[in-house]
């Protein structure tokens, strides 16, 4: 489509922004990224280069910038990611670095805008926010998934649960309440950033095992979740390591 935006009665040149195709459609692609904050350059490169990759929408993993209360920080994000954020949809969740009113006046989201979830295809996306009302939104969670008649169940939200090194605690006190929703619902997909570098993990499911992996990923009883840590869009990279439920950890 093509749009203009007025400020102070000047308007901008002819813009273009890249819709999705069919949302009933099952054959669709996504993009899932984060932690852009404290590098502006990587940032930009990073904004740059997936602006050139034809899909239907983004996951931004939170910690768009090093300071949420930062104007300077917020600024300097949207022109260094100008090309990207003008052209594309996105869906955003809340980091560490930048959760706070500050942050909830920057986008429009579904819902109550700090937790939602949205469809598209045969596919059930579920964004949280791991940094406050943990009960509410397991209550919530719980309803969204058992609810649900899609084939694909996506969550998505900045912490993870199973990381190496620094941060790999930051989750634990949850794992009783929004992992065992996963795991009784048949989530297929974790995503998320917080810890800067890849890691995809073995198959997890917790009501079997909490010191080893499960034989496969899936939603039957029994099968394993895959949580994907997503890397760095400009953030300061981190040393990788190993544990039970590594399966690759790379430093990108």
């Amino acid at each position: 489509i093509h749009y203009c935006i007025q400020s102070d009665g000047v308007w901008t040149s002819d813009k273009t922004f890249q819709t999705s195709r069919d949302i009933s459609s099952t054959s669709f692609s996504f993009i899932a990224g984060g932690d852009s904050r404290s590098n502006m350059d990587d940032w930009e490169t990073s904004a740059n280069q997936i602006a050139t990759e034809s899909t239907d929408f983004h996951l931004f993993l939170g910690d768009h910038v090093y300071s949420g209360t930062s104007t300077a920080d917020w600024n300097m994000w949207y022109n260094s990611g100008n090309i990207f954020l003008s052209t594309n949809l996105i869906y955003h969740t809340g980091g560490n670095h930048e959760y706070g009113s500050i942050y909830l006046n920057q986008f429009v989201m579904p819902g109550n805008e700090k937790w939602y979830s949205f469809e598209f295809g045969n596919a059930l996306f579920i964004c949280l926010l791991s940094q406050v009302d943990y009960a509410a939104q397991h209550d919530w969670l719980v309803n969204e998934l058992e609810t649900t008649n899609k084939k694909w169940k996506i969550v998505f939200f900045h912490k993870p649960f199973f990381a190496v090194g620094g941060h790999a605690d930051d989750m634990n006190a949850y794992r009783d309440t929004w992992w065992k929703a996963f795991d009784d619902n048949g989530v297929d997909v974790v995503l998320g950033g917080h810890v800067h570098y890849y890691l995809r993990s073995k198959p997890i499911n917790l009501n079997v095992s909490g010191a080893s992996a499960v034989a496969q990923y899936g939603d039957w009883a029994g099968q394993g979740r895959l949580q994907i840590i997503a890397g760095s869009y400009g953030a300061p990279l981190y040393a990788v390591g190993s544990d039970w439920f590594v399966e690759e950890n790379l430093s990108t």
